[in-house]
């Protein structure tokens, strides 16, 4: 389901900063991983990476079989929205929106309309 080959990751300044280096890592569909290590150690990095919010420098990453690192900005956000999920540790709501509409806009933004909408949000926010 994951699996990152050689990835590498250094941010470029005036002093570049090496965040990740030749990282192999592979998760299977159902296993539980949790990523720990002290501030400024990748964590962010690593998850940004996978998430395909952030480009590695070197290596590749395979998303549900498919080399995803060289997707273009449009490809990478549909499969965002459509097979990746996000658990922050602040909530990252919108706060205009209510709980209700924030579970909704997901589905929104997939095109469902609202007749199936509003079920799928009730039936989420009961569970």
């Amino acid at each position: 389901m994951v699996r990152l080959e050689g990835v590498s990751k250094i941010y470029e300044g005036p002093s570049p900063v090496r965040a990740l280096e030749a990282i192999d890592l592979e998760i299977r569909e159902g296993e539980f991983v949790c990523v720990a290590g002290p501030s400024g150690s990748g964590k962010t990095t690593l998850l940004n990476l996978i998430g395909l919010l952030d480009q590695p420098t070197e290596g590749e990453i395979y998303l549900f079989g498919k080399r995803v690192n060289r997707l273009s900005r449009r490809e990478a956000a549909r499969l965002r929205r459509e097979r990746i999920g996000f658990v922050f540790q602040a909530f990252n709501l919108i706060p205009v929106l209510t709980a209700f509409e924030n579970v909704e806009y997901v589905l929104w933004l997939r095109g469902l309309p609202a007749r199936e909408r509003r079920p799928l949000a009730l039936k989420a926010l009961e569970e």
